[in-house]
């Protein structure tokens, strides 16, 4: 159910139909909903999910690094 906060004129959130209302940073969009795979991920899928699961992870520890390092005027 989307949600419009503020009356007519204000934001909306929440899923409407076969669309999906986002509020970012940057403004409102809307976005379709997903499409739910039917099919198994094939072995290279997953190889390349696995290799993005660890940069992620260690972009995550570099970042969470950096600030501890920025709160204690290291940098």
């Amino acid at each position: 159910m989307a949600i419009i906060k503020n009356g007519v004129n204000g934001t909306v959130s929440g899923k409407a139909g076969s669309v999906v209302f986002v509020l970012t940073k940057t403004g409102n969009y809307v976005r379709s909903l997903p499409r739910v795979k039917k099919r198994a991920p094939t072995p290279e899928q997953l190889l390349s999910r696995t290799r993005f699961t660890i940069v992620r992870s260690h972009i995550s520890i570099s970042m969470t690094s950096l600030k501890a390092m920025e709160r204690c005027n290291v940098l």
